[in-house]
C-alpha cells in the first residue's frame, strides 16, 4: 500500500516553509501477513492455476498475489502484471505482425491484444492491417463492389461473415467520392417493415433536422421489450439502430422511459411518399398485415378489464387520425376481425377514434393471432389473472 506524506504534517513545517514543501512516497505494508502454508500454495500453483482460483482459495486480492509472487521471484507464462516477453514470442511477433491481425497474434501467443499492440509499438513494428481484422480477399472485394448498391451493408456483412464497420470502412476506401450512406435500407415489403410502419404510425416518429443533416427514426416507450422488438425490426430492414437505452429513469410516480433510434435519409424520403391508399396495396400477405397490426396495437392499444365479471375484458385501439383508423379497421377485417369504430369527442381537442372489441372470445383470438411482445397487453396477462 502506498501512502503520500508531506513534510507539512511533521514538525519541520516551520523550518521548511510552504514553498519548500515536498512529497515523500513511503511504502507501507498492509493487510494480513502471509503464512508459510499460503506461500507454499502460491509457489506450487502460480502460473499453473487461474489467478481467480488462487485468490479465492487463499482469500487474497490479485494485487497481493502479484506483489508476493514478485517478492518470491516467481514467474508465469500464463498471467502476471508486466508479464515477461520471451525471445521466441518476440520472434513470432516480428514474423507475423505484418500479415496477421492483432486478434490472431494474441490468440497464438496467449496474450491480450493490448499487450501485443504495446510490444509491437515498442519494437517499432509496422503493419499494413493496422491491427484491424483480417485482410480482404479478391473474392470479397469483388462481391462488395458488385452488390454495394443492391444489398444493404448489413446483409453484405452477414454474407461475408464480417462486421458492419469492416464493410463500411472497405466501402469508404473503394468509393471515396461516392455517397452510399443512405443505401442501408431495403424498401421491399416484408413483415419486419410492416411492423416498423405500424409502430411509427403509433408511438414511433420519423423526423428531419436539415441543419444537422440528420434523419431519425425513433421510439420512446415505457416497455423495454417493446423497444427491443422495434430495434430488431429496424435491423432486419437494413438500418443500424442504436442499442436500447434509458431515456428517463423510473420515479415514484412515473415509469422508466426507454429509447431506440436509427438514422436513414433514404427511409425518411421513402416514408414521406406513403399514403394510406398505397398502404392498403402495400401489405399483400397475411403475415405482413398481422405484423402491421401488432406494431400499431403495441403502440396505441391497451388490454383492460371491465367493471364486473371474470371474462369482462376488452381491447381498445385509439388514434386521432380517422383515415389511419379506417386503414387499421380494414386490415383487421382482412384478418377476420370485425371490430366496430367509435368516436369520443372532447372539448377543445381532436376527436378520438376508438376500435374496440365486444366479446371475450374475440379478445382471446386477437391476442393469440397477433402475439404482442408486451406482456401486459398479451394473452399472458389473461392467464396471469385467471380469466379463462
Amino acid at each position: 500500500m502506498i501512502k503520500s506524506i508531506t513534510f507539512g504534517a511533521l514538525s519541520l513545517q516551520k523550518s521548511l516553509g510552504n514553498r519548500t514543501r515536498k512529497v515523500v512516497r513511503v511504502r507501507i505494508l498492509g493487510g494480513k501477513r502471509w503464512d508459510e502454508q499460503e506461500m507454499c500454495y502460491l509457489r506450487a500453483n502460480y502460473g499453473k492455476t487461474a489467478l481467480k482460483e488462487i485468490a479465492a482459495t487463499i482469500s487474497r486480492s490479485r494485487f497481493s498475489i502479484y506483489e508476493k509472487a514478485r517478492e518470491l521471484g516467481l514467474q508465469s507464462r500464463i498471467f502476471g502484471r508486466g508479464r515477461k516477453w520471451y525471445n521466441e514470442e518476440i520472434r513470432s511477433l516480428k514474423g507475423s505482425y505484418k500479415e496477421k491481425s492483432l486478434r490472431q497474434i494474441a490468440k497464438e501467443l496467449g496474450r491480450s491484444t493490448s499487450s501485443v499492440q504495446l510490444k509491437a509499438t515498442r519494437l517499432g513494428l509496422k503493419s499494413s492491417l493496422r491491427g484491424k481484422g483480417s485482410m480482404w480477399t479478391s473474392q470479397e472485394t469483388k462481391f462488395l463492389s458488385g452488390n454495394i448498391e443492391k444489398i444493404p451493408m448489413v446483409k453484405i456483412a452477414e454474407k461475408l461473415g464480417r462486421s458492419f464497420h469492416s464493410v463500411y470502412s472497405k466501402k469508404r476506401s473503394m468509393f471515396p467520392n461516392k455517397n452510399l450512406s443512405t443505401r442501408n435500407f431495403d424498401s421491399t415489403p416484408t413483415p419486419e417493415l410492416a411492423y416498423v410502419l405500424g409502430v411509427i404510425f403509433g408511438d414511433g416518429c420519423v423526423t428531419c433536422y436539415r441543419k444537422r443533416n440528420s434523419y431519425r427514426i425513433y421510439l420512446r416507450c415505457t416497455d423495454k421489450e417493446f423497444a427491443e422488438s422495434f430495434r430488431c425490426a429496424l435491423k432486419s430492414i437494413g438500418l443500424r439502430p442504436s442499442s436500447v437505452r434509458l431515456a428517463k429513469p423510473r420515479t415514484e410516480k412515473k415509469k422508466a422511459v426507454w429509447r431506440v433510434e436509427a438514422q436513414s435519409k433514404l427511409f425518411y424520403e421513402w416514408f414521406r411518399t406513403l399514403n394510406f391508399d398505397e398502404l392498403k396495396l402495400f401489405f399483400m400477405t397475411k403475415e405482413q398485415k398481422r405484423e402491421f397490426i401488432r406494431g400499431f396495437y403495441e403502440s396505441e392499444g391497451c388490454l383492460y378489464k371491465g367493471s364486473s365479471g371474470k371474462r369482462n375484458w376488452y381491447i381498445n385501439i385509439c388514434n386521432t387520425n380517422g383515415d389511419l383508423i379506417e386503414l387499421v379497421r380494414s386490415i383487421l377485417a382482412d384478418l377476420g376481425f370485425l371490430f366496430p369504430v367509435g368516436i369520443s369527442r372532447r372539448a377543445g381537442r381532436k376527436p378520438l377514434y376508438i376500435i374496440r372489441t365486444g366479446r371475450f372470445d374475440s379478445v382471446v383470438r386477437f391476442l393469440q393471432e397477433i402475439k404482442p411482445c408486451i406482456l401486459r397487453k398479451s394473452i399472458a396477462r389473461l392467464e396471469e389473472v385467471g380469466a379463462f
